[in-house]
């Protein structure tokens, strides 16, 4: 067995609930959310054990402040570092 191979694990995310939100173009708000959550999860070596109860049936992401008309890509970097707080928080 390869001892040096990084841990992987898989994040499905089935359905995301963002309250007090306006128009937003759904597809480049989920690729934004997607590509922060990625970029945060690499950043931090993609270690599986940073998250302490494993499987999560709901991630809490916590309230931000959004602009009053917010791009979909700002809003999904936003959205994606608050899941991904919730992810690490215990």
């Amino acid at each position: 067995m390869d001892m040096s191979a990084q841990p992987s694990f898989r994040v499905h995310i089935a359905s995301l609930v963002v309250n007090g939100l306006g128009t937003v173009a759904r597809g480049p708000l989920a690729r934004a959310v997607e590509a922060e959550l990625s970029r945060l999860l690499a950043a931090g070596g993609g270690n599986a054990a940073a998250f302490p109860s494993g499987h999560r049936p709901r991630v809490d992401g916590g309230a931000f402040t959004m602009a009053a008309h917010p791009r979909a890509a700002e809003l999904g970097t936003q959205i994606g570092a608050a899941v991904h707080r919730g992810m690490v928080s215990p």
